[in-house]
């Protein structure tokens, strides 16, 4: 894989990532009740869906995958746009996803793959034509 490729697929995989972790972050505590309407699972479990005391745990969740979201969709931005600025890019999307895991980081897959972007963008070499 040559330094291009390498940009490019941490890019998408930044993307992809901050994507899941932000959806993630809303759609987990929807589907456990989070915000004390129950549950979608509830008739499956004879209505015992909703645990009281989960809607303060859904806030920090959602407010955790908002942050740690956000973090890595800035950090795909800085390794597509600025070369310079690429290992902070790597840096910013391994400790995005590192965060994320604490309120599921989208569906886990979505930690990974920034996890595996933030490791191509801090990996990668700058292009030849890019060197001084």
């Amino acid at each position: 894989m040559n330094a291009q490729e390498s940009v490019q697929w941490s890019f998408v995989s930044l993307l992809v990532g901050g994507v899941l972790i932000l959806v993630g972050g809303i759609g987990m505590p929807l589907m456990m009740g989070g915000f004390g309407f129950g549950t979608p699972m509830s008739s499956m479990m004879g209505g015992y869906g909703y645990a009281p005391g989960w809607g303060a745990w859904a806030w920090w969740m959602i407010t955790i995958s908002l942050v740690s979201g956000a973090v890595v969709l800035v950090a795909a931005s800085r390794v597509r746009l600025d070369h310079r600025s690429r290992r902070m890019g790597g840096i910013l999307g391994i400790v995005g996803g590192a965060v994320s895991l604490l309120a599921m980081g989208g569906w886990i897959i979505g930690a990974v793959a920034s996890i595996i972007g933030g490791a191509l963008a801090l990996t990668s070499e700058r292009a030849p034509e890019q060197r001084p």
